[in-house]
């Protein structure tokens, strides 16, 4: 632990923020511009590195059990129980090689551990020491969003990447809402990477789907809102899980 680094996280969180944001939006653009070169290995280069990155900082902050990095509070995991039928909804079995699962499944493993510990970790608690839970969640869900902006270097629309902003701000939401409600960061890594990993053997199976209408996207949108708010009311007055 490196306590001049722990001083400034907390007594200037918004420059903190700033700095670990710059390094995470590079990571970002060293991934998009591998997938839009079609470098698989080049991405997953990109992912472990931003891993690699996010376990230094925790060790040097010497935030690990701050961030969540604990056994969860067992009788609190029911709340889960949205999300697993969500990902019950949207499975569409594995059609892929043992090999190419394989290394889907790592990538999203990477996927969901760097992503988490970045977002759910090390930015919610920078920002949640000086304001509060709940705008801790917003202002690091809003950077979650954000993020995926470095989507359009990949080739992506622009309708698509405003699609896939709103996607992830609201799931960033919920997976904090977990976070906290659950009281461990290895709930929302898991949900994370079994959410991408089903994604990824989809699109590889050539199992994706046509669009959904607007009008079933919209619901969609309003049901996992309605799920982040129902995680996170009353956030500020429950005792703090991570502790």
């Amino acid at each position: 632990m490196n306590p001049r680094i722990a001083k400034r996280a907390d007594r200037r969180p918004i420059l903190f923020a700033m700095g670990c944001f710059l390094i995470y939006a590079g990571y970002g653009f060293i991934g998009q511009t591998a997938k839009a070169l079609g470098t698989r290995w080049g991405a997953m280069g990109a992912e472990l590195l931003a891993a690699v990155l996010a376990i230094l900082l925790l060790s040097q902050l010497g935030w690990w059990r701050r961030a969540g990095f604990r056994a969860p509070h067992w009788r609190r995991l029911w709340v889960i129980l949205p999300y697993l039928l969500y990902l019950g909804g949207g499975y569409r079995g594995v059609t892929t090689s043992w090999s190419e699962t394989l290394l889907l499944a790592l990538s999203a493993l990477l996927i969901g551990f760097q992503e988490e510990v970045w977002l759910r970790g090390i930015f919610l608690e920078t920002f949640r020491g000086r304001y509060g839970a709940l705008r801790a969640v917003v202002i690091s869900s809003l950077m979650f969003g954000l993020l995926h902006t470095a989507n359009l270097f990949s080739g992506a629309g622009p309708g698509v990447v405003v699609t896939q902003v709103l996607a992830t701000l609201l799931f960033g939401l919920v997976y904090a809402g977990i976070r906290i409600q659950t009281g461990s960061i290895w709930v929302p890594i898991g949900l994370h990477a079994a959410t991408d990993f089903l994604s990824f053997v989809g699109t590889s199976a050539g199992q994706t789907m046509e669009p959904a209408p607007p009008l079933v996207l919209a619901i969609m949108a309003l049901l996992i809102a309605a799920y982040g708010i129902a995680l996170l009311w009353g956030v500020e007055r429950q005792k703090d899980l991570t502790a």
